[in-house]
């Protein structure tokens, strides 16, 4: 697992194209437009229940929502997403994401395109985890 925290908007296409699963474990997030830009290219989402997009983003086919601060919960969710991604469906069709803008929407469905086709993932320079 990678862990990458913030990123400059620059750099979020080539994210979320080497990314399998987007976590968005706010204390406190009035919408969550992140949540949409990762679902435009087609990652499955995990947000705590205080991302204010949660009700309108996320279901049990595209992702999970754990209570705030509930780290036991969130350790499942990531136990399921592994089980997921072991079997090769951790992906999820993308989503339209009309919030995001024009610019970025082409380049996330053009990164999905390209990795979809089997083209390396590039490095990030994240730390390697668990």
């Amino acid at each position: 697992m990678r862990v990458l925290g913030a990123l400059p908007q620059d750099q979020l296409g080539c994210a979320y194209a080497a990314a399998d699963l987007f976590v968005l474990p706010s204390w406190y997030e009035p919408w969550g437009l992140v949540v949409a830009e990762a679902q435009a290219n087609g990652l499955r989402v995990a947000v705590s229940d205080v991302v204010g997009c949660h009700a309108d983003r996320v279901t049990a086919e595209n992702g999970w929502v754990f209570p705030v601060g509930h780290a036991g919960r969130l350790t499942e969710v990531f136990t399921e997403a592994r089980a997921l991604w072991r079997a090769g469906r951790i992906r999820v069709p993308a989503a339209p994401a009309l919030n995001v803008g024009a610019a970025m929407a082409a380049d996330l469905l053009a990164r999905g395109a390209r990795r979809a086709a089997g083209v390396a993932r590039p490095d990030l320079g994240a730390e390697v985890i668990g």
